[in-house]
């Protein structure tokens, strides 16, 4: 990965995805081999999951500060501990309607 993409920000959960998708993997796939709870690896897309995004980085053969750098000191290259609120704000998903309205 070139670090004109870890200068941007973090991969985008779609690149992760597609990204694994190139490798033979899904989510599902990460979290059975890993042994880890449903939905983590594609929780730890989003916002910050130690063990998913360690999970993902070793499929991807990258390393988690190369995948996510919002989530690692600059100067130090250590995980934020505690990660910092921003990095839990996910992305708005489109819906098909709005909740409690019929499509």
């Amino acid at each position: 990965m070139s670090d004109a993409l870890a200068i941007a920000g973090d991969m985008p959960p779609g690149m992760i995805r597609y990204r694994l998708e190139q490798r033979g993997y899904t989510y599902a796939d990460v979290e059975r081999q890993y042994g880890l709870p449903a939905r983590t690896a594609c929780k730890a897309a989003v916002v910050p999951y130690f063990d998913g995004e360690m999970a993902i980085a070793e499929v991807l053969g990258l390393s988690p500060r190369q995948i996510w750098p919002s989530r690692f000191n600059i100067e130090t290259g250590a995980r934020h501990k505690p990660q910092p609120a921003e990095n839990y704000n996910a992305v708005p998903r489109l819906r098909h309607c709005p909740k409690g309205e019929a499509a």
